[in-house]
């Protein structure tokens, strides 16, 4: 398949993708597997779904990657949790062949989520589409993706347990700084800016 391999960098766990947040397994990545398309999962960390993993700044890592040829990549919602976002979209380009497909979603209204790290990074379409310079923009767009208040609709049994981390500094400061931030979207949305390209050259 044209698209295939496609590199799912911060991929997470098969269990993360199927059951935690069942949408990437349910719109994204079964579909596109029935179509055909191969996936190669790639994550900081091992676990079950986990083709490679490690720091993706290890140069041993980027010889497994390049070594699969990918025709396409991934890259969802990560680069908001690195500290060189540049050099990471300079190794993201670097894997793709000419022609090659990049998609990549950034939150651009989001709470504060450390992943170990949250670099507050929050990108409109140009800031994110600047980091490609090498990379045609085929499509974009930032993408209304509910608010904190119809989350705890679909799961009340939530609000006591959230109301109860926003009060108490408990398991962690970040954690709580967490919840607390994530009030000031109790009613505004969230939103993701996407972007997708084809590399140039």
């Amino acid at each position: 398949h044209v698209l295939s391999p496609v590199l799912n960098i911060g991929s997470g766990t098969s269990e993360f993708r199927k059951d935690k947040q069942p949408f990437i397994q349910d719109y994204i990545i079964g579909p596109m597997e029935s179509r055909g398309v191969n996936f190669i999962h790639v994550d900081e960390k091992s676990g079950p779904g986990i083709d490679l993993h490690g720091d993706i700044y290890d140069r041993a890592l980027q010889q497994k990657i390049r070594s699969f040829s990918p025709k396409s990549i991934m890259c969802c919602n990560m680069l908001e949790h690195v500290q060189d976002r540049e050099k990471l979209a300079n190794l993201l380009t670097d894997f793709l062949p000419h022609d090659g497909i990049l998609v990549i979603t950034v939150p651009h209204s989001f709470p504060y989520h450390a992943d170990p790290i949250d670099t507050l990074y929050r990108p409109d379409i140009d800031q994110l589409a600047g980091l490609f310079p090498n990379i045609e923009m085929l499509d974009a767009g930032i993408v209304d993706c509910g608010s904190y208040a119809d989350i705890l609709k679909k799961n009340p049994s939530l609000i006591p347990r959230h109301i109860a981390r926003s009060i108490i500094p408990f398991p962690g400061f970040y954690r709580w700084v967490n919840g607390l931030h994530r009030w000031r979207w109790l009613f505004r949305p969230y939103q993701v800016t996407c972007f997708i390209g084809k590399k140039l050259k």
